[in-house]
């Protein structure tokens, strides 16, 4: 149904037809034409928006007149829960690609929360999930989980240095105090370049973690833990 003008019908409205354009407004929105909103908030409960054109090649979310570092915030991707926040609840983006013989899902990074204690105690986590799909079966595992503190690679037989030229792979030098949480096997694997033990003694030399220990790389020996 279209919407029926005093104008465009050259006579006043019948009440038929004043009901049938407020029903049109109530039971469908399908072009949303705005310009020039300044200042203003738009609060759209829809169940999707399907930004279509051949024309454009982005999409383009802008803040101006920023200064330092007021600008770092231009958009906030938002799910909300109708319980308790909890550990495993997250929100992001999916990717997909379209051709002219199907589509594919391209992957997607997700913020999840990783551990929750109340409103000003909790700690979050980004995963980036790549597709991959064989004989119809597709396959979603993150292989990149990033933390405040680490990232970890998983679900990947590899990890390959492009970068040209690489020269090296630096660690930070770590007294034994500082290194990273290691409490059993499920921390072995860990690697640090060690600068003093846990006795003071000077030793600058790379260990690994195993059984919750330290060892050194060089001949497997115990590192002092006092």
């Amino acid at each position: 149904m279209t919407i029926t003008t005093r104008a465009g019908k050259n006579s006043a409205l019948t009440h038929n037809e004043l009901d049938g354009n407020f029903t049109d407004l109530d039971g469908r929105l399908t072009t949303l034409g705005v310009t020039n909103l300044t200042n203003t908030t738009a609060d759209l409960d829809i169940s999707s928006l399907i930004i279509e054109n051949d024309n454009f090649d982005q999409v383009l979310f802008k803040r101006t007149n920023q200064t330092g570092l007021g600008g770092k915030v231009i958009g906030i991707f938002q799910t909300e829960f109708s319980d308790a926040l909890t550990v495993g609840q997250g929100t992001g983006f999916w990717t997909r690609i379209a051709g002219s013989d199907g589509q594919v899902d391209g992957g997607s990074v997700i913020a999840m929360i990783k551990d929750y204690t109340d409103s000003n105690n909790w700690e979050t986590r980004l995963l980036f999930t790549p597709v991959s799909q064989v004989s119809g079966t597709p396959s979603y595992s993150s292989v990149l989980d990033v933390s405040h503190d680490k990232f970890e690679v998983e679900n990947t037989d590899a990890i390959e240095l492009n970068s040209i030229p690489l020269t090296g792979l630096k660690l930070k030098p770590t007294a034994y105090a500082n290194l990273p949480s290691n409490t059993g096997s499920g921390d072995d694997g860990l690697v640090a370049y060690l600068t003093t033990d846990g006795a003071g003694a000077n030793k600058f030399q790379l260990i690994y973690s195993i059984g919750g220990g330290w060892q050194y790389v060089s001949d497997n020996s115990t590192v002092a833990a006092s």
